[in-house]
């Protein structure tokens, strides 16, 4: 919550509620669990034009995308279940656990 008071005396106050992200091996996916395959993806800059790929428990590549920004959030349909998602871009490279709750 912020207040202020103006040079007028007139007062205010807004509230905003922040998700603070914390610094993780260049990528950062949250909520993780997620509960309806809705998610965002953080990455840090290096990685912004490389390339994600999705493979299900048995290994199976479900799904591969170019990583278009540093920030961007994604509605993957896949079935309950875990996931690793390899992020790489030139000599980069992160492999992060998704677990999806249906």
């Amino acid at each position: 919550t912020y207040r202020y008071t103006d040079a007028n005396g007139c007062s205010s106050s807004t509230t905003d509620v922040f998700t603070i992200i914390p610094k993780a091996d260049k990528v950062n996916i949250y909520p993780n669990p997620a509960s309806d395959g809705k998610l965002t993806i953080v990455v840090s800059p290096e990685l912004v034009g490389g390339k994600a790929v999705a493979f299900n428990s048995a290994g199976q590549k479900v799904a591969e995308w170019i990583i278009g920004s540093r920030y961007s959030t994604y509605q993957f349909k896949w079935a309950a279940g875990f996931y690793l998602i390899d992020f790489r871009w030139e000599d980069t490279r992160v492999i992060k656990k998704l677990i999806i709750t249906r």
